[in-house]
């Protein structure tokens, strides 16, 4: 196995161990080799800092990927280290200025949270946090959210296992949501996307919900308007074993209504009936932050991008309390 992917395998897993919940299971070197070994084909840049015996003790590794997930080309991109070492600050930060042009607006970058000399060195070159990953357990965090006094969601409406006449009415939800909002996910009305959304929810369904409006007045059968979306998928990862993760939309106008608790109780109830043991995923809308906090979920990593539309106090005000610390 050549020295290089030999360092990304050992780098990339003790940034990976340091979160609560990782579980290092037999097929996580395969699964990272697969990633390396893809990056390559894509133009992988792999910039490794080594000590005074040349044994590398942090990485920058990133490559364009032209079809991501999100709907589009984007530059994927981690950065390992190891936040008390200051010796590999510098280079790692010289190894982003070398690159600064293959970083565009499209990049995405992946690093630690508890690193705050890095966190501090990317923000003075334009980039900022988009969003923060969320790991944790259903069962706590069901347990932490506790009862749900007002009963559900009010008369005036319905939640729903998602069927298939209900998928064009949740593309539709997202992309309105999303192209007014793009600052809470700014892929989420792409239209590669919205066809992935389409496409996914179509051929499987379980785990995914809907919110839909009754008649007049609050009485009678719900109808067929889409007024939110609520998902609860499950995975098997070799990183966090049956991983679950959670996805809450709603039209604006039932934002601030206290949706979220009794939308977050289903999710939960769902994933934890399938066998889910950990769950995970990213966000910076403050109302589910808040609500990480209130479910006991560690933060795992910070996703950056250039300019974006928060400063770091948007995130950092419902850190755990040894985050902040490491930014203060």
């Amino acid at each position: 196995m050549p020295d290089a992917l030999l360092d990304f395998l050992r780098l990339r897993l003790r940034t990976l161990a340091a979160t609560p919940g990782f579980s290092e299971r037999a097929e996580v070197g395969a699964r990272l080799t697969t990633l390396y070994d893809r990056a390559r084909t894509l133009g992988l840049v792999h910039e490794r800092v080594p000590n005074g015996a040349g044994e590398a003790i942090a990485q920058v590794v990133f490559f364009r990927d032209p079809k991501a997930w999100f709907g589009g080309a984007v530059v994927l991109g981690w950065i390992d280290r190891d936040p008390a070492d200051a010796a590999a600050i510098g280079p790692v930060l010289a190894a982003i200025d070398r690159h600064r042009e293959r970083l565009g607006a499209e990049t995405l970058i992946e690093v630690g949270v508890h690193d705050g000399p890095l966190l501090a060195g990317l923000e003075a070159r334009g980039f900022g946090i988009d969003s923060v990953i969320q790991v944790g357990e259903p069962r706590t965090a069901l347990a932490a959210l506790g009862p749900n006094p007002g009963g559900g969601l009010g008369a005036s409406l319905a939640l729903v296992p998602l069927q298939a006449k209900h998928v064009s009415g949740v593309v539709d939800l997202h992309r309105r949501v999303f192209s007014a909002e793009p600052a809470w996910c700014w892929f989420g009305a792409y239209p590669r996307h919205l066809e992935r959304i389409g496409r996914d929810l179509r051929a499987d369904p379980e785990g995914h919900f809907v919110v839909l409006a009754r008649g007049a007045g609050g009485s009678g059968e719900p109808g067929d308007e889409v007024v939110g979306h609520l998902g609860a998928e499950l995975a098997d990862s070799p990183y966090w074993g049956r991983v679950g993760g959670l996805e809450l939309v709603v039209a604006a106008p039932l934002r601030g209504c206290g949706l979220a608790r009794p939308l977050y109780r289903a999710a939960l109830a769902s994933l934890i009936a399938r066998g889910a043991e950990r769950m995970k995923g990213g966000t910076s809308q403050p109302g589910v932050l808040a609500l990480g906090r209130v479910m006991q979920r560690p933060w795992q990593a910070f996703n950056l991008r250039r300019d974006t539309p928060f400063g770091r106090d948007h995130f950092l005000r419902f850190a755990p309390a040894e985050v902040r610390t490491a930014h203060a």
